[in-house]
């Protein structure tokens, strides 16, 4: 069934199985949504959710600007941005790296989590040029960026190779089964 991930209707009650993939981030306190669901399937569900990771690849990104180039800090900008973005929007920017713990807490069992980093090939950076596209109306009106910075950091990204960059987001991958 395809259903709004917001309303657990009565039709949760049959699942066998839960899946999403980059939705939760979207939520607002993510975990709190996470116990509703685990409180509304049968006992035996399986859940299972992939969720983005934003932040923990800046500590490295940090270090191959200060001691390779300066031109890969357009993609720390970038990264920033959404975070800021995710931050303004009171989005669970984090969800993907407390759901592991938010499931085992809840009494699920089985729980695994896995993490991958999300690496940049070929079709990265017209994706990123896309997003700015996507934002952009939400950029300048939250001040994140001005349409001039967009350009400029467009016009940046369209400089970058295709192939040798270092990965700037990960996923988490956490399933589970409902006690």
């Amino acid at each position: 069934m395809l259903a709004n991930i917001q309303d657990l209707g009565t039709w949760i009650r049959e699942a066998d199985v839960v899946v999403g993939r980059t939705v939760l981030h979207h939520l607002l306190m993510a975990e709190a949504w996470l116990g509703k669901l685990i409180s509304a399937v049968s006992p035996a569900t399986r859940i299972g959710f992939i969720e983005p990771e934003f932040r923990v690849l800046l500590a490295r990104l940090a270090i191959w600007n200060a001691r390779c180039s300066d031109e890969l800090e357009t993609l720390r900008i970038r990264a920033e941005g959404i975070i800021r973005f995710y931050t303004l929007a009171e989005l669970s920017l984090s969800v993907g790296a407390t759901m592991t713990l938010a499931l085992q807490t809840s009494g699920c069992r089985d729980v695994k989590h896995s993490w991958r980093e999300f690496l940049m090939d070929q079709t990265t950076i017209p994706n990123m040029l896309l997003y700015y596209e996507e934002v952009r109306e939400k950029y300048c009106s939250m001040k994140i960026m001005t349409n001039q910075q967009i350009d400029e950091q467009k016009r940046r990204i369209g400089l970058l190779p295709a192939e040798g960059l270092p990965a700037v987001t990960g996923m988490h991958c956490v399933s589970c089964v409902v006690d």
